[in-house]
C-alpha cells in the first residue's frame, strides 16, 4: 500500500491483535475533516436509545439504530484511512460504541488517527 504506514494494534497484554495502515498522503487531513462531519450524522440518532457500556443495546428498535450507526462508522474509518477494511483493525475486538472512560471507543480511535495525521503533517512541513 503506497502512502500508508503500518500501525500495529495491541491488546492490553501487549499482543498484536491486528494492524491498520494509516495514510501518509496529503489528502488524509481533508478526508479526516470530511469524516468528522459524517461522524456527527452517524451518531445523531444514538441519543434516542440506551447503549450499554459494551456498546450493545437490548431493545429491538435500538438494535437497528445501533447497527446502522456501526455500519456508518466502519465506512467512515475506511474512507478516512483510504482503503476498504481499515475499520476491521479497530473494531474487530471492541464495538465502536463501547464506553471507554466517558467517550465512545470510536471517538478514541478518531483521536488516534487525527494525532497520527497531525504528526505526519508536522513531519512533512519540517523536512
Amino acid at each position: 500500500m503506497e502512502d500508508k504506514k503500518r500501525i500495529a494494534v495491541h491488546n492490553k497484554d501487549g499482543e498484536e491483535i491486528g494492524a491498520f495502515y494509516c495514510p501518509t498522503d496529503a489528502a488524509a487531513l481533508k478526508r479526516y475533516v470530511e469524516g468528522v462531519g459524517r461522524y456527527k450524522k452517524a451518531v445523531a440518532l444514538l441519543i434516542c436509545i440506551d447503549i450499554a457500556r459494551d456498546g450493545t443495546t437490548h431493545n429491538r428498535g435500538g438494535r437497528r439504530i445501533l447497527q446502522n450507526a456501526e455500519k456508518r462508522i466502519f465506512e467512515l474509518f475506511d474512507y478516512i484511512l483510504g482503503y476498504e477494511g481499515a475499520s476491521d483493525a479497530f473494531f474487530s475486538a471492541v464495538r465502536p460504541f463501547a464506553r471507554v472512560k466517558n467517550k465512545f471507543y470510536c471517538e478514541h480511535c478518531l483521536d488516534v488517527v487525527k494525532n497520527y495525521i497531525d504528526a505526519q503533517e508536522v513531519k512533512s512541513h519540517g523536512e
